[in-house]
């Protein structure tokens, strides 16, 4: 058994022995005793086994993070001290994380950030730092999870001292997110952490919103070689719409007249298209430009009916619209609805009278998809092509059983370079890496269930 002591950890066998001081021996001492066979046996080892090597140092770097927290916890406490000074002398907020400041040679306000995310982790979101201690998430992961509901409690303004209510969050925070994490990437997780925040508190959700878009403009920032950056804060519905008009103009100049660039590059040319837009250089007319501004939003038939205040999903984005905007938009806009079967709630295969996927069968394939299907790749499946899992010519089906997003990256890998997938009846896709290696990725949840209003808003 070994302790902290001092900048090392000590054994206290030592101690025992007789010894006038216990030996201090770092934790990377530890680590490269551990790891100097293994670092040297990877010269030699085959691609599966540097790859079991690789994961167990990810899931070293995941336990050092989890216990990170605890220490920062144990030097500054479970909860924030301030320090009473005089009239003149104002109060210092927080006075213990001057400490981890000093120990970790960083500034205060780095170590504050640092300690209130420990805080996070081991008052609140036991369950997340306990996947995080075995290795079963990354730091990275983690931190979203941390950010995510830090955010929730300063949306739905929960007061630090009500215990009962945090608890109750926490709870049904981690419940909704920790599911399946291990095998979501990043942007999933991200999506699913924005989702459920808008679930739990959906009126604090939309009244957040309505004050934020108050605060929408366009801004000029300088860059070096004579360049700058043209920057706009708008809705991201609206975000959405700017971007398809512009890559589909970029991959179809003919869509618009003097849209034509001397650019090869996909970004270059919808730089070029955005100038020619605004400066009028570019003849569109309103109708031309709603139309391709066309965006798709999954939303609930009890949102749009006013039973439900669940939000709405950009598929383009993943951003949320709250369940007020969602109603507002389907009085303006022409809405298309997935046909489905109405025994099973399938949308109806077209078997192999067709080989290119007809456009409502294509639109509920985005919509289930959202990205790539391939393992951490989130190019949204509005960009992807839709891959016959079964090819066409081994008698593979244009059905959604049989049609998968993958970006063009993905698609050559599986069609030339070894890669394979099978997938499930829950359209889960297990990836198959020429190593023999297997990952699975799953469509991103659907905001179909009710959502569990815990708050009702703070008044402005």
């Amino acid at each position: 058994m070994i302790r902290v002591c001092g900048d090392g950890i000590s054994d206290p066998q030592n101690s025992a022995s007789g010894a006038s001081a216990p030996t201090r021996i770092s934790m990377i001492d530890i680590c490269e005793n551990n790891f100097a066979a293994t670092r040297a046996s990877l010269e030699t080892s085959s691609t599966s086994e540097a790859i079991d090597v690789l994961q167990e140092i990810e899931k070293l770097l995941a336990w050092t993070y989890a216990q990170r927290q605890h220490a920062l916890v144990a030097v500054a406490g479970k909860v924030s001290q301030s320090e009473t000074r005089g009239p003149n002398r104002p109060a210092i907020s927080d006075v213990k994380s001057d400490e981890v400041a000093c120990a970790l040679n960083i500034t205060a306000n780095n170590a504050r950030n640092l300690v209130a995310n420990a805080r996070v982790f081991v008052g609140q979101l036991p369950q997340t730092l306990n996947l995080l201690a075995t290795g079963t998430i990354s730091e990275y992961k983690a931190r979203i999870v941390c950010e995510g509901f830090s955010h929730l409690l300063t949306l739905a303004e929960v007061k630090p001292t009500d215990s009962e209510t945090i608890a109750l969050l926490a709870t049904k925070f981690q419940n909704r997110v920790l599911g399946r994490i291990e095998t979501r990437t990043a942007a999933d997780l991200r999506r699913l952490v924005r989702q459920t925040i808008a679930r739990l508190v959906p009126a604090h959700f939309a009244r957040n919103h309505q004050v934020a878009k108050c605060e929408r403009k366009v801004f000029l920032s300088p860059a070096p070689d004579g360049m700058a950056y043209f920057n706009a804060f708008v809705t991201e519905l609206e975000a959405a719409r700017m971007m398809n008009v512009l890559e589909k103009i970029a991959r179809d100049p003919h869509l618009m007249p003097g849209a034509e660039t001397d650019s090869t590059d996909l970004p270059n040319k919808m730089a070029d298209i955005l100038v020619g837009l605004v400066t009028g250089d570019i003849g569109a007319t309103d109708d031309r430009l709603n139309e391709l501004a066309q965006v798709q939003v999954v939303v609930s038939l009890e949102t749009l009916l006013g039973a439900s205040q669940n939000p709405g999903e950009i598929v383009e984005t993943g951003g949320l619209l709250s369940a007020t905007s969602v109603r507002e938009l389907a009085t303006t806009s022409r809405l298309r609805r997935l046909i489905v079967d109405p025994t099973d709630g399938r949308l109806l295969e077209f078997g192999r009278t067709t080989y290119r996927p007809p456009q409502p069968l294509r639109d509920k394939i985005i919509a289930r998809d959202r990205h790539c299907r391939a393992p951490g790749c989130n190019r949204p499946a509005i960009r992807c092509d839709l891959d016959h899992r079964i090819a066409w010519q081994d008698d593979g089906h244009t059905g959604e059983s049989n049609l998968f997003a993958l970006c063009r990256r993905h698609h050559i890998l599986k069609t030339v370079h070894g890669h394979r997938y099978r997938t499930d009846s829950k359209a889960n896709v297990i990836w198959q890496t020429p190593s023999g290696r297997e990952y699975e990725t799953s469509p991103p949840p659907v905001l179909l269930d009710p959502p569990p209003v815990l708050l009702d808003p703070a008044p402005f």
